[in-house]
């Protein structure tokens, strides 16, 4: 009977041990899913801002980049306000527009050290831009925080969701993209201008890298 027992604790530790290995190869599939897919809907946002650019004839602005790794807020996680491992040593210059992808705007240096530059976010509220939207390029004023939105848009313009916001700004290059149009609403307190949403194709805590863009209106 004793011998039993032990060959039956002997078998239980092995089928835990088993379970358990199963659980740990389970969840980090999960984890390398979630890391693909993330890559997989930037990717696809790139190529989204290069159809449009080539589409609406207008140029990619610079050819050459600097690739900055976006340094860790944990947990603190604040989106106004981005840090990057690139600096004046680097030839990061303060208003340089910065990107996910080389085409989709997230916003400007606002400061340089010598090898680390600060980076002011669509997410910051005080951040306000001149945009156009769609083909029609309607214009429009992009107005930042938690949430970006559309406003001083014209009642008398059409507008649909889905249509592209790009930067119309004389600080940026013209036409970097920022979004697209969503939930599109009048504004009621004035009747003469409706305002909008901002759809974006990222999620700014999957982010690992800006590109930051050697361009400055001067």
């Amino acid at each position: 009977m004793r011998k039993f027992f032990i060959l039956l604790i002997i078998l239980l530790v092995l089928l835990v041990a088993s379970l358990k290995k199963g659980l740990i190869g389970f969840l980090a599939d999960l984890t390398a899913d979630k890391s693909d897919f993330n890559q997989l809907r930037l990717e696809n946002e790139k190529l989204r801002a290069e159809v449009w650019e080539l589409t609406n004839n207008t140029p990619v602005p610079v050819r050459e980049v600097l690739r900055g790794r976006i340094h860790s807020s944990y947990p603190f996680n604040n989106k106004n306000i981005l840090s990057v491992d690139i600096g004046e040593a680097q030839g990061v210059k303060p208003e340089m527009p910065a990107t996910i992808d080389g085409h989709t705007i997230i916003g400007q240096v606002s400061e340089v050290f010598k090898n680390y530059s600060l980076v002011k976010t669509i997410f910051s509220p005080d951040w306000d831009l001149p945009v156009r939207l769609g083909r029609r390029r309607v214009p429009a004023l992009l107005q930042g925080g938690p949430s970006p939105k559309l406003k001083m848009i014209s009642q008398d313009k059409k507008v649909e969701e889905g249509e592209v916001i790009f930067a119309a700004s004389q600080d940026l290059p013209y036409g970097l993209k920022v979004g697209e149009v969503t939930a599109i609403e009048s504004d009621e307190a004035t009747g003469v201008f409706k305002g909008a949403s901002v759809k974006l194709g990222y999620e700014i805590n999957d982010l690992t890298e800006l590109i930051i863009l050697p361009w400055t209106a001067e």
